[in-house]
């Protein structure tokens, strides 16, 4: 599904990379964590690979095609969806708004169907009442359960996660776990997350540590 080929990164000049030469392939239908020190370059390969910025140097495909052929911009609309740590929500709109929202500017089939998205809260344990709330009303754990619900609710094959889990409880990082889990295994989507969570890296399909600017399976 998604594929780097000698991917490098660097800010400046070359002698400044954060990592080069970088070759993996990640499939749908799997769960996929990436580790490694504060500051090694996670956060700014999983915004290379949600088409938020540009390599250096190789390049990216998304089913077969370069994501410069794609587009950028119709790739991030089309193709991917992000979970943040800070949830990303808009505080002022309630958790159906916010879902209805995303679905309507990525052109979701389900769009417009808030029946559907109710039902997709509802498994979630987010009630009716509580979805009608503001998402500002709601706590840290209901918060990041609503972003990854929006994620579920988009048509897009691909699922990147930036520290999902950093905010959270013990309790709650295992129901984001288990929701991330479920869109990779049921969904048969691809799911990458960054983590600094050993507990939660264990749990993926695939762990990858980029140490030394290179990146390699643990």
């Amino acid at each position: 599904m998604l594929k780097t080929n000698r991917v490098g990164y660097w800010y400046g000049d070359a002698e400044n990379k954060l990592f080069e030469n970088v070759n993996l392939e990640f499939l749908k239908g799997r769960l996929y964590s990436i580790i490694g020190k504060s500051g090694s370059g996670k956060t700014t390969f999983l915004s290379l690979i949600a088409g938020l910025a540009r390599p250096s140097e190789g390049s990216i495909e998304f089913n077969g095609r370069e994501l410069s052929k794609i587009g950028l911009l119709n790739y991030r609309k089309k193709c991917v969806s992000m979970v943040f740590q800070s949830y990303n929500l808009f505080s002022y709109m309630s958790a159906i708004e916010n879902i209805l929202t995303a679905m309507s500017i990525t052109g979701s089939k389900n769009a417009g169907n808030k029946k559907y998205v109710l039902e997709m809260l509802d498994q979630v344990g987010i009630d009716e009442a509580s979805a009608k709330r503001r998402v500002s009303r709601l706590s840290g754990g209901q918060q990041q359960r609503v972003a990854i619900v929006r994620t579920m609710c988009c048509d897009a094959q691909l699922v990147v996660a930036d520290e999902p889990t950093g905010n959270l409880d013990e309790t709650s990082t295992k129901d984001v776990l288990s929701l991330l889990q479920k869109i990779a295994h049921e969904q048969q989507k691809c799911v990458i997350l960054v983590t600094h969570e050993l507990d939660v890296a264990k749990a993926c399909d695939s762990v990858i540590e980029l140490h030394q600017k290179k990146f390699e399976y643990v």
